[in-house]
């Protein structure tokens, strides 16, 4: 009976594990003490190198075969966040390219944030797809704003939506107005929200 129980404790504990490994994550690059001369190497699941972030002949780092397949990718701004996560191989995370899953090492120039703490870690504006909302519901009544002109910073997370205030120390408020609201972030699992990653 004992060991029964050892054997479901044991079971347990590593499907919560499992679970926790396998939440999604962001992982952002370029992060604290780094220098020009810090470099990325994508790799296969046996460890082949895919790709390679670097910076060539003094220019910002780049890797063509990340275009359009990552979260974001900036390559003038050294901006490179992938969707990641734990990977069971120590000293890895996996991070989502395209429709395939890749290795990269980890490394202290590193961030790894929860969804939530990446949404609320940047700027963000409206559209006309994705209003500004009175609450956090798509039957709301969206706030008449000029999309093009204010942005927004992030304030906390409710479900899929986040609330926001008009950015004062970039495009500024409105006529003054200190405007806030709710913004859809998040859509059957896809980051749906416009970010700015610099004021």
């Amino acid at each position: 009976m004992i060991k029964i129980f050892r054997y479901l404790l044991f079971s347990l504990f590593a499907f919560i594990l499992f679970e926790c490994q396998s939440q999604d994550k962001v992982l952002i690059l370029y992060q604290g003490n780094y220098t020009e001369e810090t470099k990325y190497k994508i790799l296969n699941s046996d460890k082949s190198q895919f790709a390679e972030i670097k910076s060539v002949d003094g220019n910002e780092p780049s890797c063509s075969k990340l275009k359009g397949k990552i979260l974001a990718y900036f390559d003038d701004y050294y901006i490179f966040h992938f969707r990641a996560k734990q990977s069971i191989l120590p000293n890895y995370f996996e991070v989502q390219i395209g429709s395939v899953l890749k290795l990269i090492e980890k490394s202290n120039t590193m961030m790894l944030l929860s969804l939530e703490d990446y949404i609320l870690k940047y700027y963000c504006s409206a559209s006309k797809q994705n209003p500004l909302k009175i609450s956090p519901n798509e039957k709301s009544k969206s706030i008449s704003v000029n999309f093009e002109d204010v942005g927004f910073i992030c304030l906390e997370i409710k479900g899929d939506w986040v609330k926001v205030k008009c950015n004062k120390e970039c495009e500024s408020c409105p006529n003054g107005k200190n405007i806030e609201g709710w913004i859809r972030w998040r859509r059957n699992d896809k980051i749906i929200l416009k970010q700015y990653y610099n004021c």
